[in-house]
């Protein structure tokens, strides 16, 4: 069964072209665009890994972080989130930092 990736940005085409990647790279992706959504949504969803934008609006990366650990199937992640730089959001740059963070 493949890995549950959850993709969690309020950037329609960074959600689409992470989809298409990890899709492509055999796992199962879900791509969600608010942080409310994803907490509604993560019993059902039950990822394996979650990719979160830190700035997202209304409720921010660091909020969802708060709210996910206070629930009990949580409490136990990582307290050092892996952020992705600010140089590698934009539409130009997003392949050079695949390439990048691939190496």
């Amino acid at each position: 069964m493949a890995k549950q990736i959850l993709v969690v940005d309020d950037e329609a085409y960074l959600r689409d072209i992470q989809v298409l990647v990890l899709s492509a790279a055999g796992y199962a992706a879900t791509a969600l665009e608010t942080a409310a959504e994803a907490l509604a949504r993560l019993a059902d969803i039950r990822p394996d890994l979650i990719l979160l934008d830190m700035s997202l609006p209304g409720m921010d990366g660091r909020e969802f972080l708060r709210r996910l650990r206070a629930s009990a199937p949580w409490r136990l992640l990582p307290r050092s989130p892996r952020p992705i730089p600010q140089s590698c959001r934009s539409r130009s740059a997003t392949s050079r930092c695949s390439r990048t963070s691939a190496a």
